[in-house]
């Protein structure tokens, strides 16, 4: 009987006075009290009506004790989950590393939408065998990529020892 009547004036208490700044923890709560208030008046019940009830309808109130339980845990999971989802998407460490990202991201963008200002280089006069090299400016310092190296024409390196 205790139980009953502090969870009651617990719930009463929760449901006047909300005393958590967030709206959503004050509904959980009122839910959890409202579980435990349930499972309570459940377990009354199937203490004092032992000879009274039937052994079939014990055990529903058992199962339904258990139903109970079972809710106010998964609903706090869900509900937890959810928060801690919530709360990590928006630390200021998340959001500063996204703006970074964000920067670096636009960054690489940007490089990539450059123009190509190739500069071409003959091998040996060979005017077939062309190597571009990239000389373009941009914010990482300059550029030296190679873009194409033409090898259609290419004559075999001399492979011969002259010493």
């Amino acid at each position: 009987m205790v139980i009953l009547y502090s969870s009651m004036a617990y719930l009463i208490y929760v449901g006047w006075v909300r005393p958590f700044k967030n709206e959503w923890n004050n509904r959980l709560e009122i839910f959890n009290e409202e579980c435990v208030f349930i499972c309570a008046f459940t377990c009354l019940l199937i203490n004092s009506t032992r000879g009274i009830m039937s052994p079939r309808h014990r055990d529903n109130m058992g199962w339904f004790f258990i139903f109970m339980v079972l809710l106010n845990i998964v609903s706090n999971l869900v509900f937890i989950s959810a928060q801690i989802i919530y709360d990590w998407k928006n630390s200021p460490v998340v959001l500063k590393r996204r703006a970074r990202f964000a920067r670096f991201y636009k960054m690489v963008r940007e490089w990539d939408e450059e123009k190509c200002e190739c500069q071409c280089i003959s091998c040996s006069g060979n005017s077939h065998s062309n190597i571009h090299i990239d000389r373009t400016p941009s914010k990482f310092g300059i550029k030296l990529l190679v873009c194409e190296v033409d090898t259609t024409y290419a004559t075999p390196l001399n492979t011969e020892n002259k010493y």
